[in-house]
């Protein structure tokens, strides 16, 4: 019989929700961890790019509690036009970018 070993949490990992409206669905959510969130960004948008309507959130500064997460870094994306927030207040793409960790 074969033990099921649980990932191991690192210091590096991030915690991020997506929501996006589906028509078949209605609604999609990935609740999860990341090492890496401009490559979750990217294919979380690259896999739900028909979709008009989402949201990525991260828990940036990693202050959460076990089950209340606060989500200070989001991008979310209305009838395809995308708005950038950190900690409630809108931001540029620009500093989306260096907030999310991507080298371009």
């Amino acid at each position: 019989m074969q033990k099921w070993l649980r990932r191991q949490k690192t210091k590096n990992e991030i915690k991020y929700n997506f929501l996006c409206q589906s028509k078949i669905h209605k609604i999609i959510q990935h609740i999860g961890t990341t090492d890496n969130p401009c490559r979750t960004t990217k294919s979380h948008w690259t896999f739900f790019k028909k979709s008009l309507n989402k949201e990525i959130s991260f828990s940036i500064n990693q202050s959460s509690t076990f089950y209340e997460f606060d989500y200070d870094l989001k991008l979310i994306q209305k009838n395809g036009l995308n708005k950038y927030e950190y900690r409630k207040k809108i931001i540029t793409r620009q500093h989306f970018v260096l907030l999310l960790g991507c080298d371009t």
